[in-house]
């Protein structure tokens, strides 16, 4: 069975919006964009979830190529007002490695949702939910055998969120959640992440702040010697 990795309303995470010209020139709604950067196809939407959608794109793959994992993969990334019903009424995306395609609620129907984390779903936290997303894509074509573990590929996507997100969100939300940290590989556990999503993403990305971890630990999660799947 091929797992979909999603991302319910609870995960949302900050990143900087907008950061780069990401698609060729189109100005009316609901089209399809080509990103300049990258081999993103955006379907649906408006021109400037395009853009946002591109940017992120940019960022996540930037930030693989300066982790050594180059590896890229065709991604179509669908703009939605409603999720399908079989992904569950809180989800904002998911990435279903089948297709190789990210699901997105568009900025409009994101924003509706309300606040998240005391702030509203804006420009800065859409650009991470898509980065998230594209994330789990990038990880999945980098991966050998394109499988990992749950763990694995939430700890990738959480942490190239946070790393890809602008500095003052992102310092914010790590405030409002003191002391929430792995301080070894043992404890990053995929009941963790099931019980507390978002506690899980803060905890990994301050666990790859360690200087013992970083990159290193990174690539040896998407090589599988790190955070393998367990019975």
């Amino acid at each position: 069975m091929t797992l979909v990795r999603c991302l319910p309303l609870l995960l949302l995470l900050a990143a900087s919006a907008c950061a780069v010209p990401g698609i060729e020139p189109q100005h009316d709604a609901h089209r399809s964009h080509d990103c300049r950067s990258g081999d993103v196809r955006v379907d649906g939407g408006t021109t400037e979830d395009a853009l946002i959608v591109c940017a992120a794109a940019h960022s996540v793959s930037a930030f693989f190529r300066n982790i050594g994992l180059s590896r890229t993969a065709a991604i179509t990334v669908l703009l939605v007002d409603r999720m399908p019903s079989e992904n569950g009424d809180n989800v904002l995306g998911c990435f279903n490695p089948e297709d190789a395609q990210v699901t997105v609620l568009s900025l409009r129907a994101g924003s509706d949702r309300g606040r998240w984390l005391g702030q509203s779903i804006d420009r800065t936290l859409y650009h991470s939910l898509v980065a998230h997303e594209i994330a789990h894509a990038l990880a999945w074509c980098n991966a050998p055998g394109n499988a990992l573990s749950v763990r694995a590929s939430e700890y990738v996507a959480y942490v190239v969120m946070f790393a890809t997100m602008e500095s003052g969100r992102r310092e914010a939300i790590l405030a409002d959640a003191p002391g929430v940290s792995f301080d070894r590989e043992g404890e990053i556990s995929e009941t963790f992440y099931y019980l507390a999503p978002s506690q899980f993403g803060i905890a990994a990305y301050r666990h790859y702040l360690r200087p013992e971890n970083g990159a290193r630990f990174l690539r040896a999660v998407m090589s599988g010697a790190a955070l393998p799947a367990v019975d």
